[in-house]
């Protein structure tokens, strides 16, 4: 049985510090009430975008999705609230959005964009008959990470010289 500690927070916060460095992002992958929660920390320093996240897909889909447009970020491009993505899945459209409730509706910010995908019907989680699978991205989870605020701002900080 594999006994392996959980990792302590000096280790993710060394592990985030050198992302910064290498990459300019790094990734937190958390559980929020049983469903996975990634969101990007760095790309609003780094390169003046705002974080991005995801809800509902598991681990390695999320941290693949979000490093691939937080790459993109790096090369220059520029994503906005309504922004579709539509050459990462194929014949699936993913949408960024400030509100994962209603993107017409009053934008709920958190400083980051919500990458939202479809249902197996092509609904989004505000249309009406959305699968219930997919509706776990109208959760709006800011993070799960104990300390989180002082957290990313120790790393962010101190990017520039690993500990």
């Amino acid at each position: 049985m594999d006994l392996t500690p959980l990792t302590s927070e000096k280790e993710t916060l060394r592990q985030l510090q050198q992302d910064l460095v290498d990459y300019g992002w790094s990734l937190l992958s958390t559980q929020y009430k049983g469903h996975q929660f990634c969101h990007t920390i760095g790309l609003h320093w780094s390169f003046q975008h705002a974080d991005l996240e995801l809800v509902g897909l598991n681990e390695e889909l999320g941290t693949l999705f979000l490093n691939e447009l937080a790459g993109r970020v790096k090369l220059g491009q520029r994503y906005h609230h309504l922004s579709v993505i539509d050459d990462m899945v194929e014949d699936i459209e993913l949408l960024l959005v400030h509100n994962p409730l209603d993107p017409e509706g009053e934008p709920i910010l958190n400083g980051r964009l919500r990458l939202v995908y479809p249902d197996s019907q092509g609904r989004y989680p505000w249309e009406s008959g959305c699968d219930d699978d997919c509706l776990v991205q109208l959760l709006f989870p800011d993070s799960t990470l104990p300390r989180r605020e002082v957290f990313e701002a120790e790393g962010l900080l101190l990017h520039t010289d690993p500990v």
